[in-house]
Parts: structure tokens; sequence; C-alpha cells
């Protein structure tokens, strides 16, 4: 039986899930333009996400757990896999089509998975109590908005605006519900389990909040390396392919936009 917290970070997930379809809806009314722009979003994605994984992401998993550099190697090497793999079928049969198919694949992938693990925190963080969940509420629903935007921008790269809009949807929005629902049976199941008494705040210990943290500490890092992937070595290569003269300008800009959202939030 969840608790009263465990529902409020489910309700948690499904506000950011309506703040992310608002960000959905905002770049499919300017589904032409997006289109358009996509490249120069793309170098603007790249600087935002690749900043986030290397001053945000990757050093909260390193508190959280030691073997974090190895989950976020193994984050790193599925998609290089999946990317791999790919590109290696490209060679056969409708070789652009599978080029497009993987890119957008590995882009979708390590973008979902990050809003999957948010939903996680949700769960956790108002399972330690409302306070504590309001507080991470904030700095996490924030950018949901962005993270449905940037995915639409890199999915009309390789896949018609409908396509894209689909999977948009289903990687930005839905995800983060599901990542609060899976987190929360898993804390009901597992963790919760050895409670004979109904939940209570006054019945928590200083540390039960960091051991409910740690279990995250593997995905949270494995997160990481996925967007390193999708930023580093697929949106950067990308950007410098197309040789426009202001994706430098814009991916800079993108690394100090995710400094200040970072210092806004936190």
């Amino acid at each position: 039986m969840f608790s009263l917290f465990q529902h409020y970070g489910v309700l948690a997930s499904i506000l950011a899930a309506g703040v992310s379809l608002a960000g959905v809806a905002a770049v499919w009314l300017a589904r032409e333009r997006v289109a358009a722009w996509s490249g120069l979003l793309a170098a603007f994605a790249a600087g935002l996400l690749l900043t986030s994984v290397l001053t945000h992401l990757l050093p909260g998993a390193f508190s959280v757990t030691a073997h974090a550099p190895l989950y976020a190697l193994a984050g790193y090497g599925l998609l290089l896999l999946i990317a791999g793999m790919t590109s290696s079928l490209s060679g056969h049969g409708d070789g652009e089509s599978w080029r497009n198919s993987g890119a957008a694949l590995t882009a979708w992938l390590g973008i979902s998975f990050h809003s999957f693990v948010d939903g996680g925190i949700y769960a956790i963080t108002y399972e330690h109590g409302l306070e504590t969940g309001l507080m991470t509420m904030g700095g996490l629903t924030a950018h949901k908005f962005i993270d449905a935007v940037i995915l639409f921008s890199l999915m009309i790269l390789y896949v018609t605006p409908r396509r894209a809009l689909l999977w948009t949807i289903a990687g930005a929005v839905l995800m983060t519900p599901l990542g609060a629902l899976v987190t929360t049976f898993w804390l009901d199941t597992h963790v919760l389990a050895d409670r004979a008494a109904a939940f209570s705040p006054a019945t928590l210990q200083p540390g039960h909040a960091h051991d409910h943290a740690g279990a995250l500490g593997p995905l949270l890092a494995a997160a990481a390396g996925t967007l390193l992937y999708v930023s580093a070595s697929h949106l950067v290569p990308h950007m410098m392919e197309r040789k426009t003269r202001m994706a430098l300008p814009l991916f800079s800009l993108g690394c100090a936009a995710s400094l200040a959202l970072a210092s806004l939030l936190h």
C-alpha cells in the first residue's frame, strides 16, 4: 500500500509530464521553424547537455556510489553499441534509413532514460518527506519543458514531424511518470516491506533518504553516460559536420544556459 508521500511523488511526476507536454505543444505549433533551425538547436542542445552531464549528473552520481564511473561507462557503451550496429546495417538495403533510425534511437534513448531517472528521484524524495520532495520538485520540473524542446529538435533531424512528435511524447512526457511508478512499486515492495507500522515522517532515521537515494545512484550514473554519448559523440560531430558559422556560438550559449539554470535552481 503506497504511503501518502509516495502518492505525492507520483503526482509530482505527472505534473512534470504536463510541463513536458507544454514543451511538446510549443515546438509542434512552431514545427516548421524548428525543422528549419534544427541544426542550430542541436548545437545549443549539445552545449546544454554536455555541461549538465559534466557539472551536475556525474558529480551527483559520484557522491552516491563509488562505482559511478563503471555505470556511466556502461550507459555510454550501450549507446555506442547501438550506434555501431545501426551503422553496420546501413551498408545493407536502405542505408540512409538505417542511419537515420539509429541516430534517432540513440538520441531518444539518452534523453528518455534521463526522464525515467527523474521520475525515480521524485518518488524517492517524496517518500522521504513533503518538504524534501517540494524542494527537489522545483529544480527537476523546471527543465522538463527544455527536455521536450530538445528531444523534438533532435528527432526532427532524422524522422518526419509526426513521428518526431510521437517519439517526444513517449520519451519526454511518459517516461517521467513511468519512472516514478516503477520506483514507487520497488520502494513499496523491497525497501518498505520491513516496516510494521504505517509510514510516518517521524519514523525516518537521519540516513534514510540517502539509503534510498543510493538505490538510484547506478541509474543516475548510467543516465549520465548515455547523455554524454548523445552530447559529445553524437551532437558535437553532427554540429561540426554542418560547418555552420553560428554552431560554436550556440554551443557556448548552451553551456552558459546550463550553468545559469543550475545556479538558479540550486
